[in-house]
């Protein structure tokens, strides 16, 4: 894919595990690339890759018009997984979103791209049928709410003509330079003994970060994705077992699942909400409680409207990842 190099882009959630995977692609395509940091962060990676930095918040509206300023393409994947309290999902989640749709629409920004999530339709009714672009949507949790009320949003500002853009739905993230969750996983199965949500017979899409990279790049590029929404993940769904023995092989270990029984995952599902609702969050909880559900989709739409074509599998996708972990130090020895 060649895309132009006179247009400049503006990054939100660079640092960051997809941010910092999309830059590098960016700069390797000689893109103009701009990044939204937050005072105090880290960005030297991110001004190697020459990117300029510009400081700002998305919870502050005045500091993102200037960063605005200038930008052809916003591609906005800031966001809040495993917050301290429940109500950062919605300041950052949904406000920081409006108020970068606001800033971006002020400046005559030509697209805006969000990140959104799974989580934002929630699980499927029937395992037997993928989630699709058509919905129902039903978000259960804090996290998939305010993912979608930010679709909402986002939806609003197409259809007034404020702004062309364009919603992706990333599912289960790995490669390389994992997130928390990931890493501690992989560290359970090395050890022999993982715990598995449920039979470990419910179906996941996975979403291999350069996968979703290359997705957001042809989406944000192409006309026949504007107003639109997409499910983005790899070429097939998996049964949460096979993710599990495809880690183990190439860990070269041999696994005993600790299976954690689908009504305990019902139970955390249930005081995760509850949780929320005192505007409390507990990271643990909240990942046996989705995990217990089939979550997986249909990516056709993508394939048919933008030419998504999810390159890379589950097992080269895993290889890779557990490179980068164990380059990273983040693989326990013992």
């Amino acid at each position: 894919m060649i895309l132009s190099n006179t247009e400049t882009y503006l990054v939100t959630g660079a640092p960051g595990w997809l941010g910092n995977r999309l830059v590098e692609t960016m700069r390797n395509q000689n893109l103009k690339t701009k990044c939204l940091v937050l005072n105090g962060m880290k960005t030297d990676h991110l001004v190697k890759l020459g990117a300029t930095i510009i400081y700002g918040n998305v919870i502050d509206y005045e500091t993102l018009l200037p960063a605005t300023k200038g930008v052809d393409k916003v591609i906005h994947a800031v966001g809040v997984i495993h917050p301290k309290k429940a109500s950062d999902f919605y300041q950052i989640n949904t406000k920081g979103t409006e108020n970068m749709l606001k800033a971006s629409s002020e400046n005559k920004v030509k697209k805006f791209l969000y990140i959104s999530s799974n989580s934002a339709q929630g699980y499927n009714l029937d395992r037997r049928i993928p989630m699709t672009e058509e919905g129902p949507d039903r978000p259960y949790t804090d996290y998939g709410k305010s993912k979608w009320n930010a679709e909402q949003i986002v939806k609003k500002f197409q259809n007034e003509n404020m702004l062309q853009t364009v919603i992706l739905r990333p599912c289960w993230f790995y490669g390389p330079g994992p997130g928390q969750i990931m890493t501690e996983l992989i560290n359970y199965i090395k050890k022999g003994r993982p715990p598995i949500f449920g039979s470990g017979q419910n179906l996941r899409t996975m979403s291999y970060i350069d996968n979703t990279v290359n997705a957001i790049l042809l989406a944000i590029n192409s006309e026949k994705t504007n107003g639109q929404t997409y499910w983005i993940g790899d070429e097939k769904s998996y049964k949460l077992i096979d993710v599990y023995n495809e880690i183990a092989r190439q860990l070269d270990v041999k696994i005993e699942p600790r299976h954690i029984p689908r009504l305990v995952c019902q139970l955390a599902e249930k005081i995760d909400i509850f949780l929320g609702k005192l505007g409390k969050y507990h990271k643990h909880l909240h990942v046996c409680g989705e995990t217990g559900h089939d979550i997986w989709c249909d990516t056709s739409k993508a394939k048919k409207d933008f030419g998504y074509e999810p390159k890379i599998s589950l097992p080269e996708g895993i290889k890779l990842t557990i490179a980068s972990c164990i380059e990273l130090g983040l693989i326990d020895e013992k």
